[in-house]
């Protein structure tokens, strides 16, 4: 396998890397709002007739899915570099 192959793999699993721990701070931002909703039930009720529950589930949402997006990206990517560089080998 070629050292460009590579390298492109490389930086591949490292956009995957950190877009799961981007996620993995989504995840711990949603832990700690659903606390917040469970403790503290009079607030939240006012937070959600004022729309900034929604902003804030939107926001979560939003960096899911581009962040699945980029990873879902990155294996097509992989998949597509390893598929060439095994066509290359077997040349």
């Amino acid at each position: 396998m070629k050292v460009k192959t590579l390298d492109d793999i490389y930086w591949e699993v490292a956009g995957i890397s950190n877009s799961l721990n981007a996620l993995n701070g989504q995840m711990n931002f949603f832990n700690k709002l659903i606390e917040d909703v469970e403790q503290y039930k009079d607030g939240m009720a006012m937070m959600l007739r004022s729309g900034d529950l929604e902003k804030q589930m939107d926001a979560i949402y939003t960096l899911f899915y581009y962040e699945l997006n980029n990873i879902e990206k990155s294996q097509k990517k992989i998949k597509k570099l390893l598929e060439q560089a095994l066509h290359e080998a077997g040349s």
